[in-house]
């Protein structure tokens, strides 16, 4: 009987369900169980206790009364409290909504004010004794339904202006909606203010219930923090570094015996080459993985750092630990580039065109057999070391893993190498890090080999010392031309190519060192030894405050370390933007012009207009509730369910609208279905019923948690199977005649389930139609408007980098161990720059690939135009940090302390050329003018100014040469500069060539401000005589 096991392993597998993604399925499945029937006695398991519960909770009398027929609240507010949720987050999203919630119900209080004073001052008085089941028979009120409606309508404007500029506020905010709508729609029956105060209260009394519960689930049940995911994460950050040191070697040995000028466009590949393509794009998928890890953890990372704990690790020790992770995936991210880099060595020498379109043929050119044939030779020669410090590479981040505790250790038993004695070390083991330094020392001498090898083949002889005791007076010359071989550009940038391999191997394995000596210090310290409490100091609280009310994405860059200019001044770019028809205010009247100014410009905004939209769409649907003869049909079939579902459907674009309609129509379906198996299944026994509820939710939680894009339909059906069970057990608490007398008819549940589909598809279909109406906010215009705005960011990005390559050339960074010093709070800009550029661009990403569910009218979206941006963005970023990295040798304070690297015995060369690179400008301001233009005729619409020039690929290493001509003579490939030049270099000449597609493809978008004009073609002496007749 092994088969079911194991297809049930299987199943989960693909499934994607691991033992923490069926607690926490469970988790929210026990707590939906637990808030619609709360309360009988416990029969064995702790598993079933909230079903048993449960099942009291309604037979009680007691909680009967106290509820009544809104009991159904309970669950719906349990469910939206994210009672999964890591603690960081759910105590965020907890207070969040305790205050909106909280907010609602005053509004409420307020509103119920009015709607009775509004009936008293317009109608005779009612008897003062008349009870809440008779609130439907009394007298319809043309004054209180108004003055409801605009309560309705300014209440849903305000909360959902607040949603729109703060979409972590969803949730909140939707949870005020359900109160308010509820209490909104009936307000106008209440006779007395105090029926109507005890009403809201019991409203919100059932949310904070709900709520309740959930943080209890969360605390007692399966608890989890934010800290156990981040350092799941990070743990996942080091294995997908592995992975990509994986792919890095397998592409490494293919490129042995294997074409690696492959066209990607090709159809026809062969065998060979479509070896080669695997194993390329297997390295590009390795660090596109690195980067999202990256990302999420950038998103992740302050909740952990926020949370009140009881553990080994501090609040400092996260971003140290981050730190380190960042510093090890730049060169990680620099090494996968080298396929791109083979990619436009293809573009340079014109293979990738189809030979009919102009472009050269490779089994026909002599340039390109001789390349493949030296890169087969060379890689070839760099096998051993190659794959020597690539595994010791790897055995250093799985030592970090153990030492840190982010994976557990392997048994290793009697596998122990004999012979290799003392000189080797496993991870987890002490000495490893005097073992790495002595592999890292090692590999830096076999660069020095592969040099002399590659020298050999270009027929240039060397003596044994040469490149430990250079000799300036006597320059290597490369040849001219030799027959058979390549040019004379071709083998230096063959050699920049090598160069920039092995610095890339040599500076991953040098980071990975660094994070070695750091985790092994970590546990000398013994902080990893016992636990305490850990709290948060007063920084981090005041973040977290500013968190609860402030939107991080769209936080400034320029803080106030940046106002005070007494040692660095980032220019104008990183204050407040000015503002072309206003002068700064020079005078108190000035001044308060400038605070009225806000309201019109708060009113013009995208987000207020977002507000306006969804106010009329529930205004649209309540109307319904505030008219005579619609009135009593709204409150007997619950359209309130259609307000809340048009408020939770609605979303800023069109195309996202789209995509909720078809998840949420078919949750909507998928709740129904499984409401009525629920229930018929055991028959309408009560406890068979919470059986089959916790099963079935059990499973439906599986979409959110696991298909994240998927979430809109598990919720949805969630949401539909809950008010569907709890209305059915409400008739079984109560009885028919109870429940028609509160005002709620009685419907079997096939039909109920019917029903209640009927009425949330209504309020899907009122959200789509008030999405497009009157005009759509479609898909395309705010990619185009975010595309502008990271293109912006990126030129800001560009334009830090450039100045902290300057500084570091000059060594103006001062004392990296003090804040105030200029390279600290450059590095803060940039690091900030950069996760806010990675998070952008996924997001851009997110966004094209819901594009195809927008309603397209007209021509096509240019889809391919607007992946190629993003795709050359992403690439200019992954340059731009390299060269940032590469800069790291210039600095005294930052480069990596080796015998080959010691600040205090630089030569002479090397001074020389850091004192020419700020002479000639390595990074030229001309490709941040380029990136602001480009992102401004994006967000404009307008066309680009004509004749933009980009800078040459070759432009630095020519003016270097212009000042001295042997200043980058092969004689000085052993000083740390020249193979930091080298990774400087074909990064310039990457980044030349990404915005040169760049503009392109922008051009194509935007057009180009071009008057000028072309004669195509000539007429004849002849045609011009007809014509003329």
């Amino acid at each position: 009987m092994w088969w079911p096991s194991h297809y049930m392993r299987r199943a989960l597998s693909r499934l994607d369900i691991d033992v923490p993604t069926f607690l926490r399925m469970m988790k929210y499945a026990l707590l939906s169980t637990y808030t619609i029937c709360k309360g009988q006695q416990a029969n064995s398991t702790r598993a079933a206790l909230p079903a048993t519960i449960a099942l009291a909770m309604y037979q009680s009398d007691l909680v009967a009364q106290e509820y009544s027929t809104i009991a159904y609240l309970m669950p719906v507010a349990a469910m939206f409290s994210r009672c999964s949720a890591p603690r960081g987050k759910f105590f965020h999203f907890l207070i969040q909504g305790l205050v909106l919630v909280c907010f609602g119900a005053a509004s409420s209080l307020l509103m119920v004010y009015c709607c009775v004073k509004a009936r008293l001052h317009t109608s005779d008085p009612l008897p003062a004794g008349i009870s809440t089941e008779e609130i439907l028979s009394a007298p319809y009120n043309t004054a209180a339904s108004v003055v409801a409606a605009v309560w309705l309508f300014s209440q849903t404007y305000i909360v959902n202006t607040l949603r729109g500029e703060d979409p972590q506020l969803g949730i909140p905010v939707q949870m005020h909606c359900m109160l308010f709508f509820v209490a909104a729609t009936e307000a106008p029956d209440y006779v007395t203010v105090s029926d109507g105060f005890a009403h809201v209260k019991s409203l919100l009394l059932a949310m904070l219930t709900g709520m309740a519960l959930a943080t209890v689930t969360h605390i007692l049940i399966f608890p989890d923090t934010c800290r156990d995911a981040v350092l799941k994460t990070m743990g996942e950050y080091i294995h997908a570094l592995q992975d990509t040191l994986g792919a890095q070697e397998a592409y490494f040995q293919s490129m042995e015996r294997l074409d690696m000028f492959v066209r990607v466009q090709t159809r026809n590949l062969t065998e060979e080459k479509r070896l080669y393509r695997a194993k390329a794009d297997a390295v590009k998928n390795a660090a596109r993985r690195v980067l999202q890890i990256h990302a999420s953890l950038t998103n992740e990372l302050p909740y952990a750092k926020r949370e009140i704990a009881y553990g080994k690790r501090g609040v400092s020790e996260f971003g140290m630990i981050f730190k380190q992770l960042r510093a090890t995936m730049v060169p990680f991210v620099g090494l996968s580039t080298v396929v791109d880099v083979f990619d436009r060595i293809m573009e340079w020498n014109n293979w990738v065109k189809p030979v009919e379109e102009g472009g050269v043929d490779p089994k026909n050119d002599a340039v390109h057999a001789r390349m493949v044939h030296d890169w087969n030779v060379i890689m070839a020669s760099t096998h051993d070391h190659f794959a020597q410090i690539i595994d010791v590479m790897h055995d250093g981040l799985e030592h970090v893993a153990y030492q840190l505790n982010l994976a557990k250790r392997k048994r290793h038993g009697a596998k122990n190498d004999v012979e290799a004695g003392a000189s080797h070390a496993s991870p987890g083991e002490e000495g490893f890090a005097q073992y790495l330094e002595a592999k890292c020392e090692s590999f830096y001498k076999a660069r020095l080999v592969t040099l002399r090898e590659w020298c050999e083949q270009k027929g240039i002889e060397l003596p044994e010392d040469y490149f430990y005791h250079p000799r300036p007076d006597q320059p290597i010359q490369l040849p001219e031309n030799v027959p058979g071989g390549l040019p004379h550009d071709r083998t230096e940038r063959q050699l920049y190519i090598l160069l920039y391999v092995e610095h890339m191997l040599y500076s991953s394995s040098l980071a990975i060192l660094d994070f070695v000596r750091f985790a092994d210090q970590r546990v000398a310290s013994g902080k990893h030894s016992h636990k305490h409490l850990i709290v948060p100091g007063s920084k981090e609280f005041r973040r977290w405050i500013e968190s609860l009310y402030r939107n991080q994405q769209n936080e400034n860059t320029g803080e106030d370390v940046y106002r005070r200019k007494v040692i660095l001044d980032l220019g104008e770019a990183y204050h407040r933007r000015k503002d072309p028809e206003h002068l700064p205010p020079e005078n108190i009247l000035q001044s308060m012009g400038e605070w009225l100014r806000v309201i019109p410009s708060f009113l013009r905004s995208s987000r207020s207009l977002y507000g306006l939209r969804v106010a009329c769409a529930a205004t649209s649907i309540g109307i319904i509730a505030y008219i005579d003869t619609s009135h009593a049909f709204f409150v007997r079939q619950r359209l309130v369910w259609a307000m809340v579902m048009q408020t939770i459907s609605m979303g800023p674009t069109a195309g996202q609208t789209v995509l909720n309609f078809a998840l949420r129509s078919s949750g909507t379906v998928i709740g129904m279905v499984s409401a009525i198996v629920v229930w018929y299944i055991p028959v309408g026994h009560i406890a068979g019923v919470i059986v089959f509820f916790f099963i079935c939710t059990t499973g439906l939680w599986w979409i959110p948690l696991k298909r994240p894009v998927l979430q809109q339909a598990g919720v949805v059906g969630l949401l539909t199977i809950i008010v569907i069970i709890a209305s059915e057990m409400e008739v079984v608490k109560f009885g028919e005649q109870a429940v028609k007398a509160g005002g709620q008819p009685y419907y079997p549940t096939h039909l109920l389930a019917v029903y209640r589909l009927a009425v949330v598809l209504g309020g899907v279909v009122v959200a789509f139609i008030w999405t497009i109406f009157p005009y759509p906010i479609s898909d395309h215009s705010v990619l185009r408007q975010n595309l502008g705005a990271s293109l912006y960011l990126l030129a800001k990005y560009y334009s830090l980098t450039h100045e902290t390559l300057l500084a570091r050339a000059r060594g103006d960074e001062g004392d990296m161990t003090l804040k105030s010093s200029a390279g600290r709070r450059l590095e803060k800009a940039r690091h900030r720059a950069y996760a806010k550029q990675s998070i952008a661009i996924n997001g851009l990403r997110s966004y094209a690939d819901s594009l195809k569910w927008e309603i397209q009218v007209g021509g096509r979206f240019p889809r391919d135009q607007y992946e190629r941006i993003i795709e050359c963005m992403q690439n200019i970023m992954n340059y731009i940090n390299l060269a940032e990295y590469a800069s790291k040798t210039f600095s005294s304070a930052l480069s990596p302390q080796t015998p080959y690297n010691n600040p205090s015995k630089q030569s002479e060369w090397y001074t020389d050329f850091t004192k020419l690179i700020t002479k000639t400008h390595m990074a030229s301001h001309q490709i941040t003018s380029i990136l602001a233009l480009l992102s401004a005729s994006i967000m404009n619409a307008q066309p680009l100014p004509p004749y933009l020039q980009v800078p040459g690929p070759d432009a630095f290493s020519e003016r270097l040469k212009e000042v001295d001509k042997d200043i980058l003579n092969i004689c000085h490939a052993a000083e740390p500069g020249y193979a930091a030049f080298s990774v400087l270099h074909l990064a310039g000449r990457c980044i030349a060539g990404d915005l040169e597609r760049l503009i392109e493809s922008v051009r194509e978008l935007v057009g180009e401000l071009d008057f000028s004009f072309h004669v195509i073609s000539q007429l004849s002496e002849m045609e011009v005589k007809k014509r003329i007749a």
